[in-house]
């Protein structure tokens, strides 16, 4: 299983929304750390509980890096 991460923030809600509607549209799984705390990407609420204008890591497993780079770069911190 590949795994690829990359760092992630969020500057206010729309961007936060788009970031899941991408993650939903992917047959990946993609989860979001923060610390301890590790939530699927997946799930609006779950990201919404992570905050804004914070630094996380994204973590997309079985996805070559060239597609997490295309599909997630507007996000990178």
């Amino acid at each position: 299983m590949t795994r690829q991460e990359r760092t992630v923030r969020f500057k206010d809600m729309e961007e936060l929304k788009k970031f899941a509607a991408l993650c939903q549209r992917m047959e990946a799984d993609i989860d979001i750390e923060k610390k301890n705390i590790i939530i699927d990407a997946k799930s609006l609420l779950g990201l919404i509980s992570m905050g804004l204008n914070q630094e996380m890591k994204l973590v997309v497993f079985d996805c070559d890096k060239e597609e997490v780079d295309r599909k997630f770069s507007q996000f990178f911190a």
